[in-house]
């Protein structure tokens, strides 16, 4: 229940010697203070039921098996990344601050976010990642933005009344069997070459 304190742009990995993973468990306070870049825990399964906190620059997650319950707060201009492997939430997670959770944006291989319950993130942008899961995910604030990726899973996309929802970029999105539930306003501000590929059963 302690407080780990990111203050590096640096990272924790399996790299050249025996295959190796981490688990991280947390159930205090996960935070990122110094460093504008990109700090990442690669080959690493997060179970947070605490917070995870980030202040400044990104903080990457890549690893399979985790999942959370607990809180994720991102200041203005930061965001956390689920870049490979998949982040189960569960009912009681929940993503509040000016800042972004992110599906794939590192330039590598891309993150799955799994939503298994009932959970809200105050703002989500698919890059190039996949949500997925039969819960709803709650979107609760402006700028969230589906850039490319899968939404699929079964389960729900929830825009509150206040949330807002962008459709954009020139890449190839795929709405799979998932339900776009719109109490809020989605905008479509596709740019050339930018489409929506139905593939499944989706509701909107």
């Amino acid at each position: 229940a302690g407080l780990f304190d990111l203050r590096s742009d640096e990272k924790w990995e399996e790299h050249f010697f025996a295959a190796g993973t981490l688990t991280l468990n947390n159930s205090g306070t996960l935070r990122k203070s110094l460093g504008a870049g990109d700090f990442q825990f690669l080959n690493t399964a997060l179970n947070n039921t605490g917070t995870v906190d980030v202040q400044t620059g990104r903080l990457a997650f890549g690893g399979d098996g985790g999942v959370s319950t607990g809180n994720f707060t991102t200041a203005a201009g930061t965001a956390i990344v689920f870049q490979t492997g998949t982040q189960t939430w569960q009912s009681g997670a929940k993503a509040s601050g000016s800042g972004a959770i992110e599906l794939g944006s590192l330039g590598i291989a891309v993150g799955t976010l799994a939503v298994e319950g009932s959970a809200e993130a105050n703002r989500l942008d698919i890059i190039a990642g996949t949500l997925t899961g039969a819960g709803t995910l709650t979107l609760t604030g402006l700028g969230s933005q589906w850039l490319g990726g899968t939404m699929t899973g079964g389960g729900t996309t929830r825009l509150a009344a206040a949330a807002e929802l962008t459709v954009g970029g020139s890449q190839r999105k795929t709405l799979g069997n998932r339900r776009i539930q719109n109490e809020g306003t989605v905008i479509d501000a596709q740019t050339a070459g930018g489409y929506v590929e139905l593939d499944g059963s989706g509701v909107l």
